[in-house]
C-alpha cells in the first residue's frame, strides 16, 4: 500500500472515531462548566494538576459505581461509594495510626503519603527493571518513555494517584 492511500486511511479512521465521540458544543461547554465550578478551587478559571487529579479520580469513581451505567449515581450507588471510602479509610487508620487514637494526625497523613509514594516507586521498578538488577538501563527506560507514550496517545494518560496505567 502506497503512503498516500495509507494516509487517507488513517485520516478517515480518525475521522470517523471523533464523529461517534462527538459532542453537541453546547453540551461540551455546560460540562465543562460544571466540571470548573467543583473542582477550581482557588478560583482561577483553570483547572492546575492537582485539580485535574481530583476531577479524574471523581470520574473514576462515578464510572465504577455507576453500576446501572445512567451516567449518574443513584441513592444505592452512592451508598455503595460512601462504604467504599470508609473502608479505606478504615484501612488507612489501621495502618498509618501509630498514636492508636482512631485519627490520622498530620504527621501520621505525612509518613502515611511518604510510605505510599515509596510503594508506589517500588511498584513501578518492578514493573519497569525487566532485567531484575534493581536499575533502569537505557533501553528500560527508552521502552517506559515509548510506553508512556502509547498511552497518551491513546488517551489513558494517568491513572490512580496521578501514575500512569494500563
Amino acid at each position: 500500500m502506497n503512503l498516500s492511500k495509507t494516509l487517507i486511511l488513517i485520516a478517515a479512521g480518525t475521522l470517523s472515531f471523533s464523529m461517534l465521540n462527538a459532542e453537541a458544543p453546547a453540551e461540551k461547554g455546560a460540562r465543562n462548566e460544571k466540571r470548573m465550578e467543583r473542582f477550581d478551587k482557588n478560583e482561577d478559571g483553570q483547572l492546575g494538576p492537582r485539580e485535574k487529579r481530583r476531577a479524574k479520580h471523581a470520574r473514576k469513581m462515578r464510572e465504577e459505581f455507576d453500576t446501572d451505567g445512567d451516567g449518574k449515581l443513584s441513592e444505592d450507588e452512592k451508598a455503595n461509594l460512601k462504604a467504599a471510602v470508609e473502608a479505606k479509610r478504615a484501612e488507612m487508620v489501621k495502618k498509618y495510626d501509630t498514636d492508636g487514637n482512631g485519627e490520622l494526625s498530620d504527621a501520621e497523613k505525612q509518613a502515611a503519603r511518604e510510605a505510599r509514594r515509596g510503594e508506589a516507586r517500588q511498584k513501578m521498578m518492578e514493573k519497569l527493571d525487566t532485567d531484575g538488577d534493581g536499575q533502569l538501563s537505557e533501553s528500560e527506560k527508552a521502552a517506559a518513555f515509548d510506553a508512556m507514550l502509547e498511552r497518551r496517545a491513546q488517551g489513558g494518560r494517568q491513572g490512580k494517584g496521578g501514575r500512569a496505567q494500563e
